[in-house]
């Protein structure tokens, strides 16, 4: 069973604060055993190196996700994707779970990125 548990981590997404003081950064993570992949949501100070564990406010398994700041209050929106962990705070800052993200997706004055998981459509 050697080896069944490492897992590979890849930046697929980063949305800074309309301050640039804070960033929140998705990464995909996939293992060799039989999970699924998921998307580790991560918030910390821009700049720094992120932990994946210390600085981890949430967790996704699903298709899609999009990260957008609205002022200091962290929107992420999901659609297919499962939460396994969503914390509603973090480092000073309130963050918002929409399991809808259609009105998420035209806003041009939004900073936003939208993660697409390899494979899914």
């Amino acid at each position: 069973m050697e080896g069944i548990f490492d897992c590979d981590s890849t930046l697929v997404a980063q949305a800074k604060s309309p301050g640039r003081r804070l960033v929140a950064e998705a990464m995909l993570v996939q293992c060799r055993a039989t999970t699924s992949a998921a998307v580790r949501l991560l918030l910390g100070k821009t700049g720094a190196k992120l932990d994946e564990y210390r600085d981890r406010v949430a967790v996704f398994e699903g298709e899609s996700i999009i990260l957008r700041w609205e002022g200091s209050q962290l929107i992420v929106g999901y659609n297919v994707a499962k939460a396994f962990r969503a914390d509603e705070e973090a480092k000073g800052v309130r963050i918002e779970y929409l399991s809808d993200h259609q009105d998420l997706v035209g806003c041009a004055a939004c900073r936003s990125v939208v993660v697409l998981l390899p494979g899914r459509r």
